[in-house]
């Protein structure tokens, strides 16, 4: 398997950087110049799906109006979902395949589930987030095909994942 565009599991506590940890590598894989897709769900008082290859930024949440997709106390917009679905779809021909986050509604066929074992296939390049409490069951319900490294965001402490992140994909790419 070619290890040149490494992959990695991100996963955490709520609340505790995940996201904002995908921002940040997103940033240095752009400065590289390299090619990126994907979503990453980002979050200031309100939630929003960040569609890497447009550069936009759609609600998660539905409006009151909307058809949504509910998961516990949240109603996702089942629109903009799609719009994040499909493009995590295209994104998977990028170097880097961002995939924030699977989460309750993936675990039960819901959500991004109807892309994951397509986009799941690829060999390399694969940064997902995954939702602490279901990790070890994502890992036996998907059975990765491919090499990654589990990065543990912890409250604050991940300038150090960020720099071990860029390390490895600098030294892949220099």
């Amino acid at each position: 398997m070619v290890d040149k565009n490494p992959s990695f599991l991100i996963t955490g506590p709520r609340k505790s950087g995940k996201s904002t940890l995908c921002l940040d590598i997103l940033h240095h894989i752009q400065k590289r110049e390299l090619t990126v897709g994907g979503v990453i769900t980002i979050q200031n008082t309100v939630r929003w799906f960040f569609l890497i290859q447009s550069d936009k930024r759609v609600l998660f949440e539905a409006r009151s109006h909307e058809s949504a997709v509910s998961v516990g106390k949240f109603r996702v917009s089942k629109e903009n979902l799609t719009l994040a679905k499909e493009h995590i779809k295209q994104g998977q021909y990028s170097d880097f395949l961002f995939i924030d986050e699977i989460g309750i509604l993936e675990m039960n066929g819901k959500g991004y589930s109807s892309v994951l074992k397509t986009v799941l296939s690829r060999p390399r390049g694969n940064i997902i987030v995954v939702r602490e409490s279901i990790f070890d069951d994502f890992l036996q319900k998907f059975e990765l095909i491919f090499d990654y490294i589990v990065l543990r965001c912890n409250f604050g402490e991940n300038q150090s994942l960020l720099d071990q992140v860029k390390r490895k994909i600098d030294k892949e790419f220099d």
